[in-house]
């Protein structure tokens, strides 16, 4: 396996399962993880491209981050490099 692309879906009403101080961290803690991690390409505001090779803790790193705030997220696994087509703009 290549890759991971992790779509995270924060969600703006709370449940009342995730204390409030646990959605304010959600920042801090992906930020923290983006600076220790360079390898992890941030395409948008809540959408990474993590490397995995042989090594699943930075994917179950940012599920947990998520998790813990009560947000959802989706993941694509690739088994080889993605190829992005270049817009034309």
């Amino acid at each position: 396996m290549h890759s991971v692309l992790v779509v995270i879906e924060p969600s703006p009403d709370n449940d009342g399962s995730v204390q409030p101080n646990q959605r304010q961290l959600f920042y801090p803690m992906m930020q923290e993880l983006l600076k220790a991690r360079k390898d992890i390409d941030r395409l948008g505001e809540h959408v990474l491209l993590i490397p995995v090779h042989n090594e699943l803790f930075p994917y179950t790193e940012v599920c947990r981050i998520c998790s813990g705030a009560g947000y959802k997220y989706r993941c694509i696994f690739f088994d080889e490099a993605p190829r992005w087509v270049p817009s034309k703009i």
